[in-house]
């Protein structure tokens, strides 16, 4: 890749979130959140990927009752900040555990995905969102079928929609409205089945792309004619 056509070295905001060390264009990562089809230069072709089965109607989430049973993994500098958040949590019925270590975290997820059932992180005690977006876009491609629930003071508001997909399956401002945390989760798991299908989608898209290529054909080159 030329100078001409690298990714900009200035930040860029898309949706308030910085993604200027995260390997995409500005426009780059604006489509990949809204589903659009986007060369990923890490993506990995669908056939190393794990297999992402369609969600039927049976396996999606219910509307009620999600959060029990849930093991859910928080990540946070200062815990006692979320002390509510986790109470909450286990009072809905859920399995807490909570960490200090985002990077120590993130490995053991990635290493067994089925250890967690959604992870929440706090973004304010590892920095600002520009310091992990590069830990977190890594995990989201790495362990796509685990809900991330993002949480910072720095969000103007809750966003409970599929505009942030390359970095998280739900945002929430802290504090946190504990009255919505069922609703957030819930979304966070509908999020996260969008999230796995169009990162499938993409690689597949990209696999049959370099089946597609058609080579150039070269005539060869023809002996010279003697007439006697």
């Amino acid at each position: 890749m030329d100078a001409d056509h690298a990714a900009p070295k200035v930040a860029l905001f898309y949706r308030r979130l910085d993604v200027s060390r995260s390997g995409l264009a500005d426009r780059d990562a604006a489509d990949l959140s809204a589903g659009r089809a986007v060369f990923l230069p890490w993506a990995r072709p669908a056939t190393v990927l794990r297999p992402i089965a369609k969600a039927t109607e049976a396996a999606k989430p219910q509307a009620a009752g999600q959060i029990a049973g849930l093991q859910v993994l928080v990540a946070a500098r200062q815990a006692e900040g979320l002390a509510g958040l986790a109470d909450r949590f286990r009072m809905a019925g859920a399995r807490v555990a909570l960490g200090a270590d985002l990077d120590a975290m993130l490995a053991r997820i990635v290493a067994n995905p089925k250890t967690c059932g959604c992870l929440v992180v706090q973004i304010d005690g590892f920095g600002e969102i520009e310091d992990i977006v590069d830990q977190v876009m890594a995990f989201r491609r790495n362990a796509p079928g685990v809900p991330l629930i993002l949480i910072s003071t720095g969000f103007r508001q809750d966003r409970l929609g599929a505009e942030r997909l390359a970095l998280c399956d739900v945002s929430l401002r802290d504090p946190v409205n504990l009255g919505q945390l069922q609703a957030a989760v819930d979304q966070a798991f509908q999020n996260n089945l969008l999230w796995q299908e169009r990162l499938q989608s993409l690689c597949a898209t990209r696999a049959d792309a370099t089946r597609k290529i058609i080579p150039r054909r070269v005539k060869p080159a023809r002996a010279p004619v003697h007439l006697g």
